[in-house]
């Protein structure tokens, strides 16, 4: 898999030859971070894709009650091209906002750290 880096703010950087893509781990952990970024109904061309957290887990972190929500964030992560395995799950729900964190392992069998958060959704 070969990715356009992204800049400190999560946005495309410009590339101008094929030397200048990510790829291996990061690439895939990009692609990750990406997936849980770009939420359902963002996209003007087709607001049936991006990612999405069902009303009833909504109702289950506003409780306290994340472990569901973290298997749920997990699987959708596992789907992900070239992801063999996510480990290490952390969610922590502060203000608003849902902190996620994982180990990713790639088929390639290299690990990468993967934190991100989950706004605007809850």
């Amino acid at each position: 898999m070969k990715v356009r880096p992204l800049d400190d703010n999560g946005d495309f950087v410009p590339v101008y030859s094929l030397t200048q893509m990510v790829s291996g781990a990061e690439a895939v952990k990009q692609a990750v971070e990406m997936r849980l970024r770009f939420y359902h109904g963002e996209w003007w061309e087709d607001e049936d894709i991006g990612f999405e957290i069902p009303d009833f887990l909504v109702e289950n972190i506003r409780s306290g009650e994340i472990d569901l929500v973290s298997k749920y964030i997990s699987q959708y992560i596992a789907s992900t091209q070239d992801v063999q395995s996510v480990d290490d799950t952390l969610s922590v729900y502060s203000d608003h906002i849902l902190q996620f964190a994982c180990v990713i392992t790639t088929t390639s069998g290299e690990e990468e750290e993967v934190e991100v958060d989950v706004d605007g959704l809850l």
